[in-house]
């Protein structure tokens, strides 16, 4: 069976061609061995949790881009309001529902095998026009850096109960006028559960997600991830901003996830 996926489409939709579904989650509820949900081009602002896998290499659960499409599976939220708070430095303060139950700002970037270069870096990133930002471990920092080039475009974020608030070192470039994004999920295309085999991803788009350092003695999460299952197909595909593995095949999460970074404590598998 084909589904049909459209940024026009609707919620009530019930994934044909004539009623396509608004969301690729809708499908991937419900998609099951040889089914084809197909694309539409825009951007998508969501994680994409499949429910389902394949059955088999003849029988497998498809994602594929409409022809001529290139649609966008982001972990990203857009941000707006920005205020001018000294020339080239500008201020947002944006709500904590956007992040769910993650705020990338909120976490640090952690695991072992992971070395801390300079000051603790956070998960969250700043995004203009599709390009990442650069972290300062102060505001102070942001305030008065002398670097040039893309390095003299930075960020400094603030995490309170309710808000998040960001600043940005945009310098000669006004970001209202510009697209300004933060990371906001963890994953764009990752199964929640393991073990689901043949799923086939094809000519999609994947960014701008937070998901962990990915240690080969810990939980290996991407933004884009198999979740220990076999058989898939990955091809024709574009990943890009992700914080930190952009594509995981990798490990199950088990009792050996950062034993020794945690507890000190070294376990068989490291």
């Amino acid at each position: 069976m084909d589904y049909y996926i459209s940024k026009n489409g609707k919620s009530s939709g019930d994934g044909s061609k004539e009623s396509p579904f608004k969301t690729i989650g809708q499908a991937a509820k419900i998609a099951k061995a040889g089914d084809t949900v197909i694309i539409g081009g825009g951007i998508y602002r969501e994680w994409v949790n499949p429910a389902n896998g394949g059955d088999s290499n003849d029988k497998r659960i498809t994602y594929i881009a409409a022809p001529g499409e290139k649609p966008v599976i982001s972990g990203g939220e857009e941000v707006f309001g920005w205020e001018m708070v000294k020339e080239g430095v500008w201020k947002t303060t944006v709500s904590n529902q956007i992040f769910g139950d993650y705020n990338p700002f909120a976490d640090l970037l952690f695991g072992e095998w992971y070395a801390v270069v300079d000051f603790d870096k956070h998960m969250g990133e700043l995004y203009l026009n599709g390009h990442a930002m650069y972290e300062t471990p102060t505001l102070e920092a942001l305030m008065s850096t002398n670097d040039t080039g893309e390095k003299a475009y930075k960020w400094f974020a603030v995490v309170s109960e309710k808000t998040t608030e960001i600043w940005g070192r945009f310098n000669e470039i006004n970001p209202n006028e510009h697209c300004t994004e933060v990371n906001a999920r963890k994953y764009c295309f990752f199964p929640e559960k393991e073990g689901l085999n043949y799923i086939t991803l094809s000519g999609l788009i994947f960014e701008n997600a937070a998901p962990q350092w990915a240690p080969p003695t810990a939980f290996q999460e991407g933004a884009v991830g198999t979740h220990w299952s076999k058989g898939w197909v990955i091809e024709n595909c574009v990943i890009r901003n992700a914080k930190c593995s952009g594509l995981s095949l990798g490990k199950h999460l088990d009792q050996g996830d950062n034993t020794k970074e945690i507890s000190v404590e070294k376990g068989g598998t490291q």
